[in-house]
């Protein structure tokens, strides 16, 4: 096969994958009416995890819809909204094998919790609130970390990104 033949195929090639990723984009803009059963578009320019019902949106997809600092005020109030509906109010954190329960935690300034590990191996709690905690194996002990305001402060798990608490006022 000549070196011409071989570009028009790959010319052909890219076309075809430039033509499938249109069809299938615009194929995700259409929702389907649950009344009627007809299709409709969808000219949300949202996110699709904006209209998730916060007991099923998942941590990883929470995170990717942090503004972080740069964002605008509306954002991070849009985001803090959405951290305070699936936060969920709890005396005790889980974070055997670093798989918090709750992942996100709502707690007051002030208060105690218990953080639990059930695992065989100790865990390490860092966020720059001033937690830094090693949780031992096979522990349940009581914890009343220092939040100096309410908001979203994430923290991390033997070095990863694990969880968040959503503080609020007391």
């Amino acid at each position: 096969m000549s070196t011409k033949q071989k570009i028009i195929i790959v010319v052909l090639l890219l076309l075809v994958a430039i033509l499938g990723i249109s069809a299938f984009k615009k194929a995700g803009n259409k929702t389907e009416d649950k009344n009627s059963g007809n299709p409709q578009q969808n000219n949300s320019n949202s996110d699709q995890t904006d209209n998730l019902d916060p007991s099923t949106i998942s941590f990883e997809d929470l995170l990717a819809q942090d503004p972080g600092p740069q964002g605008t005020p509306e954002e991070i109030n849009e985001f803090a909204s959405k951290v305070a509906a699936v936060a969920k109010q709890a005396d005790v954190l889980n974070v055997t094998n670093c798989k918090p329960n709750p992942q996100v935690m709502s707690v007051r300034q002030g208060q105690e919790f218990r953080i639990k590990n059930d695992g065989t191996g100790e865990h390490k709690i860092y966020h720059t609130q001033g937690i830094n905690l090693t949780i031992p194996p096979k522990s349940n002990n009581t914890y009343k970390p220092v939040f100096k305001s309410p908001g979203m402060y994430g923290y991390l798990c033997d070095e990863k990104m694990a969880g968040m608490f959503y503080v609020v006022a007391d």
